[in-house]
């Protein structure tokens, strides 16, 4: 397993840091934890592209921890090649209402065309999504 720590900080921006951000890979399986702002630029910097991404996932729905999830999914439509592969989404009950919402407000932009989301809720139970086990 190789965990590379893509933002620690907050949304203040400041220079040695970026919002909340994790790389997790385990064999073939990329998961990134929390999408704050700037962390699209983060795992461009690591060389990380949005297509091998399989799991996201959110502790919480606060700003630094969800900024980017929006353009994520909008790059995935475009960059550079769209996505083809279903993308999980593990988050804290309400996220996906959470994400429906943001589909109001952003229409299709954000609204998976050639694969589907699936939706883990994090609960006390470990959730197995590839060759990890999460547990909350």
């Amino acid at each position: 397993m190789h965990i590379t720590i893509l933002g620690s900080g907050t949304c203040v921006p400041i220079s040695e840091r970026s919002s909340a951000c994790i790389k997790l890979v385990s064999g073939t399986f990329t998961a990134v934890l929390d999408s704050g702002p700037g962390s699209l630029r983060q795992m461009a910097i690591s060389g990380t592209t949005i297509n091998e991404i399989d799991l996201l996932c959110y502790t919480h729905q606060h700003i630094d921890h969800t900024a980017d999830l929006v353009p994520l999914l909008f790059a995935s439509k475009y960059d550079p090649q769209p996505r083809m592969n279903d993308l999980s989404i593990m988050a804290t009950p309400g996220f996906r209402d959470f994400y429906h919402k943001l589909t109001q407000a952003y229409g299709d932009w954000i609204v998976p065309e050639h694969y589907m989301i699936n939706w883990h809720e994090i609960h006390t139970q470990p959730v197995v999504i590839g060759d990890l086990s999460i547990t909350c």
